[in-house]
């Protein structure tokens, strides 16, 4: 099965949703602006994600 996450940035924490190709939320979480939460998060579908995009804008401030 294939897989894409999209990650969401926000100042403070980030909205990771993983998909599969069928369009189907398999995870979807707002974890801290922290790499080794966003790793283990993302790490579970390790191999299967074939894709990552990420939505940053610089107006939060």
């Amino acid at each position: 099965m294939e897989l894409y996450a999209g990650r969401d940035l926000h100042s403070n924490n980030n909205v990771l949703v993983v998909l599969d190709e069928s369009d189907w939320v398999i995870y979807q979480k707002r974890p801290p602006n922290v790499l080794a939460v966003i790793v283990t998060a993302l790490g579970s579908w390790q191999g299967a994600i074939k894709g990552v995009a990420v939505e940053s804008t610089c107006n939060w401030y």
